[in-house]
């Protein structure tokens, strides 16, 4: 993995341990999003950076009929074997690519390179995100989203449990910044922007107690009842760009 980067494989060894498998449904919070790209024509290809366990893999195989493949340098069989049995899908219908993805180098190109959560753990924001470039086909589309810690999400995160919040660029979190990146990347039709209703969360392996973590969660509830967007509130951040 890249020099820059702020985790160590052991950082999400630990982290998948408390993980249990899911369906994975037509609804999900970057549906929106997602229905922006249309549905697979013609074995139209699809590419999750960073994306272990695979759950937009399958999103975009059973619901968007995309041919999915799904890169990270941290795969756990066992939590793979189990998604994948939970949700019907059999091993060979979704392409996993164990490596890292800085070395990683392929003579396939995608028509959606996509990655979630996974930019922002890098100090050279703009090096992550050219890599990504490199893999979309012409007239192909680059979708990212990341964590917004620059707002109340972030003080959560940055009180509650720094640990967690350090893993994280939030320099990455800058849309100017963003968006400055992809116009030297030359991309087309750039939109980045924030998303979500407002709410905020403690991951698993925070340090507070189940108390805590349960009124962080009844707050987080109450908070999607105000309808405000933007850095303050909004928990995600989204870039959708086009490679001419």
């Amino acid at each position: 993995m890249s020099k820059d980067t702020f985790t160590e494989k052991a950082t999400w060894e630990k982290y998948w341990e408390t993980y249990s498998p899911e369906v994975i449904t037509n609804e999900n919070q970057f549906r929106s999003l997602f229905e922006r790209i249309k549905d697979s024509s013609n074995n139209q290809k699809f590419i999750e950076i960073g994306g272990f366990p695979g759950s937009f893999s399958i999103y975009f195989s059973k619901f968007k009929k995309y041919k999915a493949t799904l890169l990270d340098y941290f795969i756990s069989e066992k939590v793979i074997n189990g998604l994948f049995e939970k949700n019907g899908i059999k091993r060979e219908e979704i392409e996993i690519i164990e490596t890292d993805f800085f070395s990683y180098s392929n003579d396939n190109f995608y028509d959606v390179v996509f990655s979630s959560g996974f930019i922002e753990h890098f100090d050279d924001t703009k090096n992550v995100i050219s890599k990504h470039v490199d893999l979309i086909k012409k007239n192909g589309i680059l979708l990212i989203t990341l964590p917004n810690l620059t707002g109340l999400n972030g003080l959560v995160q940055k009180h509650l449990d720094k640990k967690n919040y350090d893993i994280h660029n939030i320099k990455s979190m800058n849309l100017l910044f963003l968006k400055k990146i992809c116009k030297e990347l030359d991309l087309k039709n750039i939109e980045i922007d924030y998303y979500g209703k407002p709410m905020v969360w403690l991951e698993a392996t925070a340090p507070q107690n189940s108390f805590v973590k349960r009124l962080i969660k009844l707050f987080s509830l109450s908070l999607k009842l105000v309808p405000f967007k933007g850095r303050y509130f909004s928990p995600y951040i989204y870039i959708l760009a086009d490679k001419i």
